[in-house]
């Protein structure tokens, strides 16, 4: 953005005041929802800092962080996760779509380590109730990038539900940056980028300190604070808090010429794919408008650059309440829980510290002062003299009573019962249920906790790959495409009208009876609706996969199957491709017929009846035959 002429500069003014405004509104709706004000409390606890629970040097400060074991534990359990990227149609012209977007789905799910990212999301949850996946397209390594958002920093501009961000009006996202680095990549507004604090180390443990005598309702002192002023003339990273805001904006173009709405110039031909034309009367912003902003300075406003035209943030609430758009945070009800955890751990390392060194009670005047100081009861051979007539003894430390033991399990398995980490563990030892469970016994053994949490996510999960197949719509060209799955990357869209990319050129009849190619965003959105995305109920704890992976045998057993799609579906590496032109389970099953190839019955052990479905071996975690 250049530097903007007056009429420009007083649009932009009127723009930042505005988003101004949402920010406090943002704001004030996120320090109203219950428990926001523990996020900080709950971060320091997971990491163990238990630095707000002050304590007399001489007692003990043990701490057992049952906080940081259960959010490790959640997030592996929540995050074992097989997604099946399967994505459908019922028009038969695009399944070669719906198959491309499936490929590069797991494609970019493992290049781009989003199973790790996907984690950051869940980790997100635990202090904060929800976490954010923000989808974008990221210049700097040219693909689709997940980045995961901290709840304190995601604000919903007048949500009307707390399901999905996109019934909000607008969602907004903070990040900190420092004010050097924004100049360079925005240079034409450098001189209006103002710093919002000092990001230097120093600052960061002064604001720490603060809260920690806060705490204690003490203030720092001339001494720190001389310190403080000193370091920050020396050490000073100015940063400001940059805004990215999505929001849904009805205006219109009211002149009576076309209006180029985004970056690039049309009179080149050199602009980016969500640049448009508006007629008059049309629109500006139908796929909605998007302000990148400081607190002194608007960076940009221009169009929402994604076809979809949905808030590129899908919300993953895990367990959520209509009252709350943060939801409940899986970790809050076990904060007490801990804090006693922590006072008993504490109590019992005070105890037996009197057991290594029993108090010393003495007559006064038994013995000199500096004889009383010099003695160590926990040092072996102690001899102690005293005067005559007087006595000195050493105090025999009573047993702990057993209820403090008992008052420290409780609490542990109080803690995992609550986060439900329990429930989770034992749905992950799958080999240890009875041979006669099936799957399907498996998904209905599963909590209502437990039920919930998958069905969440499996609608987080949807949201997030409609955007995604959208995003390779826009972003994968006809090239890319091929240099990551060869020549199946190529489909009948890339040659027509509009060649390079999986738009089809009409997507009803009206338009190809009248030869009118609309918009590539028109056609993008329309064309996302002929798709629908799967996911198997129970993918939560991989339980479908098993039980697809067990029918995909029976009915290769039966001949109803090629080996090719078997292997595939079982995982088994360096198949290689299937015959040319075998792309459906029937023309396979004719090719591996003609290649004198099927099922071949084991010399070894009992030969299969085929009566039922194999089952699970509780000893080896297996598939054998019941």
């Amino acid at each position: 953005m250049a530097e903007p002429n007056p009429p420009d500069q007083q649009h932009l003014g009127k723009v930042l005041g505005w988003a101004t405004e949402a920010i406090q509104e943002g704001e004030n709706f996120l320090r109203s929802q219950v428990g926001f004000d523990k996020i900080p409390d709950v971060i320091a606890n997971i990491m163990g800092d238990y630095s707000g629970d002050v304590t007399q040097s001489s007692l003990s400060d043990l701490v057992d962080n049952r906080l940081g074991k259960i959010s490790t534990d959640l997030v592996s359990c929540l995050t074992d996760v097989k997604p099946f990227w399967e994505f459908r149609t019922n028009n038969k012209q695009f399944e070669e779509q719906a198959q491309l977007g499936g490929k590069l789905s797991l494609g970019w799910f493992l290049s781009r380590n989003i199973d790790l990212k996907f984690a950051d999301v869940v980790r997100w949850n635990l202090p904060g109730g929800s976490g954010y996946a923000h989808q974008v397209w990221n210049e700097e390594i040219s693909d689709i990038d997940l980045i995961a958002e901290n709840p304190q920093d995601c604000m919903p501009i007048r949500p009307s539900s707390y399901i999905s961000c996109q019934d909000a009006f607008g969602m907004m996202v903070r990040r900190e940056r420092t004010v050097n680095y924004l100049r360079a990549k925005y240079p034409g507004a450098a001189g209006r980028i103002q710093a919002d604090r000092d990001a230097s180390f120093i600052a960061r443990q002064r604001a720490k300190v603060q809260t920690v005598l806060a705490k204690l309702g003490m203030s720092q002192g001339p001494f720190w604070d001389s310190v403080g002023s000193k370091s920050a003339q020396t050490i000073n990273v100015p940063a400001t808090d940059l805004f990215q805001m999505y929001v849904k904006d009805n205006s219109k173009n009211e002149s009576s010429r076309p209006v180029w709405v985004g970056e690039g110039n049309p009179e080149t031909g050199k602009y980016p794919n969500w640049s448009y034309w508006v007629q008059p009367g049309q629109p500006l912003y139908p796929r909605g408008r998007n302000i990148v902003f400081t607190r002194t300075a608007v960076l940009r406003d221009g169009p929402n650059i994604y076809w979809h035209g949905m808030f590129p943030m899908s919300k993953l609430t895990l367990d959520p309440w209509p009252w709350s758009w943060l939801g409940k945070p899986l970790l809050h009800d076990c904060m007490p829980l801990q804090k006693e955890l922590n006072r008993l751990v504490r109590g019992v390392s005070d105890h037996n510290q009197k057991v290594f060194r029993p108090d010393v009670i003495a007559e006064q005047r038994s013995m000199p002062r500096s004889a009383m100081d010099a003695i160590d009861t926990r040092r072996a051979g102690l001899k102690m003299t005293t005067l005559p007539g007087r006595t000195a003894s050493i105090q025999e430390v009573k047993p702990l009573d057993a209820s403090i033991a008992e008052t420290i399990k409780f609490l542990i398995d109080e803690m995992d019962n609550l986060s439900g980490t329990r429930d989770l563990t034992q749905m992950m030892k799958l080999g240890q249920l009875p041979t006669s469970e099936t799957v399907e016994k498996m998904i209905e053994s599963m909590t209502p906790s437990i039920r919930l949490r998958s069905r969440v996510m499996e609608a987080f999960l949807r949201e997030f790959a409609m955007m995604l197949l959208s995003n390779f719509f826009q972003f994968y060209d006809m090239p890319r495409r091929v240099a990551a799955l060869g020549p199946e990357g190529m489909t009948f869209e890339d040659f027509d009208y509009d060649p390079g990319t999986l738009l089809p050129d009409f997507l009803n009849e009206d338009d190809k009876r009248n030869n009118i190619i609309r918009p590539r965003y028109e056609r993008a959105r329309d064309f996302l609706r002929m798709f629908t995305y799967h996911v198997a109920p129970g993918s939560l704890l991989s339980a479908s996969e098993v039980t697809q992976k067990l029918l995909y045998i029976q009915l290769a057993r039966a001949g109803w199957m090629d080996i090719w799609t078997l292997l595939d579906k079982l995982g088994v590496p360096n198949v290689g491709q299937p015959p040319a032109g075998a792309k459906t389970i029937t023309d396979r099953l004719k090719a591996q017929q003609e290649m004198g190839m099927g099922m071949a019955v084991s010399p070894a052990g009992r030969k299969a009846s085929g009566q039922q479905m194999p089952a699970i071996n509780t000893s080896t975690g297996g598939i054998t035959e019941s």
